[in-house]
């Protein structure tokens, strides 16, 4: 089995996402406007510092066992 029919999809595939990529582009540029930035750096210090806050006491993610197997799930009518 080749894969030529398979990359002829491929590459259809991705100049159809390129196309769409390209309309939406010209559709977004056309009405964009620019963005008002209302955050200062010393508000942007603040949220940094209370999320490295949080970062630091949230505990760590757990590993399960290797051994662990899940619970059975019994079905009832």
């Amino acid at each position: 089995m080749t894969q030529e029919p398979y990359a002829s999809a491929k590459r259809t595939s991705l100049d159809q996402v390129e196309d769409r990529l390209a309309a939406f582009e010209q559709r977004y540029n056309a009405t964009v406007r620019p963005f008002r930035w209302k955050s200062t750096p010393a508000d942007l210090e603040d949220l940094l510092a209370r999320m490295e806050t949080r970062t630091e006491r949230a505990e760590p993610p757990t590993v399960p066992d290797r051994d662990h197997q899940p619970a059975a799930l019994t079905l009832t009518a």
